[in-house]
């Protein structure tokens, strides 16, 4: 069986310390982002606010531009709007 030196023992500890750490830390999800900007301009639209709805689909669009369904509704939300 081999054994480790106290030098081991602490550059290991010290390693795992760091990998909790770093598993604590917040996760940026960009899809996340999009889709809460997405339900909320849907949600506007709902509530017959079009124009607070239409920059949230422009957000969208930037965070995931593959998107589709964001497309669809912020043209549809311009068309409301008559522009």
């Amino acid at each position: 069986m081999k054994r480790f030196d106290m030098s081991s023992i602490h550059s290991m500890s010290i390693l795992i310390i760091i990998l909790i750490v770093a598993g604590c830390a917040e996760i940026h999800r960009p899809t996340f982002d999009a889709e809460a900007n997405f339900n909320r301009a849907t949600a506007h639209v709902k509530e017959g606010r079009v124009d607070r709805a239409i920059p949230d689909y422009t957000k969208t669009k930037e965070i995931n531009p593959r998107d589709a369904n964001q497309y669809v509704n912020r043209g549809l939300a311009y068309s409301e709007k008559g522009q």
